[in-house]
């Protein structure tokens, strides 16, 4: 193993295996030392630590879709999704895509570190698209979907520490923007706690993102029933011109020209507020969703996803699902890149 090998390895462990605890904080002197520690470390010591502090998280879960054994290079079974692959193949590729997405979180988010931000801990460019900063509107949400519905809990420490940190000068933003009591969150921030507005003017009146951090806290707490955690601690939904749930403060939703997320169907999903009583609220909700499509980057796809098996068209939800795994400038991409990105000097 080369030197630079064992000193990746070695703050692999560093990030993810070491903190044992929230909120660890590393002077360089921590720093220094446990560097100079992997560096002289034989290969096999590193190796060993690594393995056992990623398998004591990722081997807790097990999906079973009937999928088989394959012998494909993982690039020709993605190329054959739907096509030439068997069945078992195909549920296969599924399964290895949802373990994917559990791996990303495992070591890109540990306690001690930043959370998972938009290129997770394998950026490799210096003017990464959107900045590889936090999108607040879904990106950042959608990052920590699997942290309790697939028992990685200890990854949520660095969002929760996060989320803790843009309070103060969210309040400020609440304040000035608004005039409002509490504290706010918009479009997007970053690790110097911004929480002010972009030069972009359609894209910045989402003042909601703070109270749907809020959810992740409630979510952390009904799967650990930690009370002292909840000490941590509905926007209205307007119709628009085309019967459509208005996205903007005014009604600029065009159906000729949508965008790719969804954030005002948050009450559907991941919020709970829009249920199958609500008839004529579920039908809004499909006049937007058949709007945008099934296309779109991987989590806007991801998220479509989420949105038509709550409305219980679980045909529509795979056809999205297959959709974000077809051999397009999406999903597919997203995985490439994120490998290349690791294995590049």
């Amino acid at each position: 193993m080369c030197f630079t090998t064992r000193l990746l390895m070695g703050l692999t462990v560093l990030a993810c295996a070491l903190p044992v605890v929230a909120s660890v904080s590393f002077g360089q002197e921590d720093v220094t030392y446990q560097l100079e520690y992997f560096a002289s470390s034989p290969d096999q010591v590193i190796v060993i630590r690594v393995s056992a502090d990623h398998q004591a998280l990722f081997d807790r879960v097990v999906l079973d879709l009937g999928q088989s054994t394959y012998d494909k290079p993982t690039p020709q079974l993605l190329a054959d999704y739907g096509s030439t692959n068997t069945p078992a193949e195909d549920r296969a590729q599924e399964v290895l895509y949802f373990q994917f997405g559990r791996y990303l979180l495992i070591a890109s988010s540990r306690n001690g570190s930043l959370p998972a931000n938009l290129q997770g801990v394998w950026n490799h460019s210096e003017t990464p698209p959107w900045n590889a900063d936090y999108h607040v509107n879904i990106n950042l949400q959608m990052s920590y979907w699997p942290e309790e519905v697939t028992n990685l809990s200890e990854t949520t420490g660095p969002l929760f520490d996060f989320v803790d940190a843009l309070v103060k000068p969210g309040r400020r933003s609440a304040r000035q923007f608004y005039g409002a009591d509490g504290w706010t969150l918009l479009l997007n921030t970053n690790i110097w706690g911004f929480v002010g507005v972009i030069d972009w003017p359609t894209a910045f009146w989402q003042p909601e993102a703070g109270a749907w951090r809020a959810q992740h806290y409630y979510e952390h707490y009904l799967f650990n029933r930690n009370r002292e955690f909840l000490e941590r601690l509905n926007p209205g939904l307007k119709i628009g011109r085309w019967d459509q749930p208005q996205e903007w403060h005014a009604d600029l939703d065009d159906p000729e020209k949508i965008p790719r997320p969804v954030p005002h169907l948050f009450a559907l999903h991941p919020g709970r507020q829009i249920t199958a009583e609500q008839s004529a609220l579920l039908e809004t909700t499909k006049t937007t969703l058949n709007a945008r499509g099934d296309g779109g980057t991987g989590s806007a796809q991801a998220w479509k996803i989420n949105l038509w098996a709550r409305l219980l068209e679980g045909d529509r939800a795979g056809f999205s699902g297959s959709n974000s795994r077809s051999a397009g400038p999406t999903s597919i991409d997203f995985a490439v890149n994120h490998f290349q990105s690791r294995t590049r000097p």
